[in-house]
Order: C-alpha cells, then structure tokens, then sequence
C-alpha cells in the first residue's frame, strides 16, 4: 500500500473516532444548535452603547483559556465567535490585527476567544477541538489565523493535516482529539455561552459591556471607545 494511501487510511479512522465522540455533545444539557445565529449585523443606534441590550456590566469565568496579551492588561475584550460564522471571519480580518498593533501589543487590553461551536457542525466542532490541541503545542494563534482566513479548506483531512505537520502523528492525534479534557473545555464554553444569553455570534463583551455582531469597522471602534478604560 502507498504512504499516501496509508495516511488516508489514518485520518479516515481518526474522522470515524471524531464522529464517535461527537455524540459527547449530543446531551440535552450542551445540545444549543437550534438558539444559535450565523451572525446578527448590528442596528443603527446612536451612541457609543451600539446595541439596544440593556446595559449591564457581566462577569466571565475564562480561567482556562487561551489569553491574547498580558493577563494583567486593564481592559478585557471576550469574543464569543465559531469559525463558520461570517461575521466572525469579517471582525477578524478586518479588525483583530489592527487590535492587536494598537492595543494588545501595547499592554492595553487582553482578549479571550470563546468557542461557541455549533454541536450539530461536524467540521465546526472539529476545527474547535483541533484548535484546543493545538494550544497544547502553542500554536493556538496560528491556527485560528488559518480557520479565519479565505484559503484554507475546511474539511476534516485539511484540519487534521495542520495538527500533523507540527509533529502529532496519527496515532496521538487520535488520542488527542477524543480527550476528555479538550471535550470538556469546549463544553465549558458553550455552557459559559448559555449563562450569559448568548445567542449570536459574534458577541463581545468589552470590560463586561455586551454588543451583539459585527458589521463594520467604524461601529466595533465607537463601541471600543465607549468602553475602553484609559
């Protein structure tokens, strides 16, 4: 058998694993399919609020995730975003690397991604699960750069590829993709989701102050003036 053969043999096996554990998810407690938007653009309303959501400051558990910035930055931003949201992919490339530059670079602000898979989207959940593994190796950052970007192709050997050439071999990544400490992280993000009311997505909440999508760059920066802390 050739190796290319053989490695298609591989990551069939590890997709059929994948599709196993999906029905982790499946339970009425984490099964929020049906509440979840592709993305809701924002309504045109004056101010520096930029949603008609009433005004509330929230508290967010993320103690164990991903952080981009220094942890003890003044100002947080909280993403609740899913690779297969439109909007979402708008906000990042045409927002975060600007974000990044001015102010988390800068020591101003943090921001903290939460995944808010679709359970029912199986290449959605995979890329989420993937990106988890990929946090162990540091590698977090470049792999949500790939699942945003216009190129990459979603599709199960595409996402497991890019967990092979950073050195997992298919047999740990099969181990590494059905671990319960990754499913359990998600499910905590999702579950983190449902206590704050999230319903769309691309939902922020900047130093606890929620806005509901994404539509242009003019708007998400009156909302970052609002409430960003000097």
């Amino acid at each position: 058998m050739k190796s290319n053969q053989f490695k298609l043999l591989i990551l069939l096996q590890i997709v059929t694993l994948f599709l196993v554990g999906m029905s982790f998810f499946y339970s009425k407690d984490t099964d929020i399919s049906g509440k979840r938007a592709v993305g809701q653009p924002l309504k045109a309303i004056p101010s520096g609020t930029c949603n008609d959501i009433e005004i509330k400051e929230e508290t967010i558990s993320y103690n164990n995730q991903f952080i981009y910035g220094d942890k003890d930055a003044p100002n947080e931003l909280v993403i609740f975003s899913r690779y297969n949201c439109y909007y979402c992919k708008q906000f990042y490339q045409e927002l975060f690397s600007y974000l990044q530059a001015n102010y988390v670079n800068q020591g101003k602000l943090k921001i903290i991604f939460f995944m808010s898979a679709n359970p029912m989207d199986e290449m959605e959940m995979l890329m989420a699960k993937a990106t988890e593994v990929g946090r162990k190796k540091n590698i977090y950052a470049e792999m949500q750069k790939t699942f945003y970007s216009d190129e990459f192709q979603k599709d199960s050997v595409s996402i497991t590829n890019l967990l092979i050439q950073e050195g997992i071999t298919p047999e740990l990544l099969a181990d590494k993709l059905s671990n319960n400490v990754i499913k359990e992280n998600i499910y905590s993000q999702l579950k983190e989701g449902e206590r704050l009311k999230v319903t769309g997505t691309p939902t922020f909440f900047l130093n606890g102050y929620r806005m509901v999508g994404y539509n242009d760059k003019n708007n998400f920066l009156a909302y970052l003036k609002a409430y960003l802390k000097t």
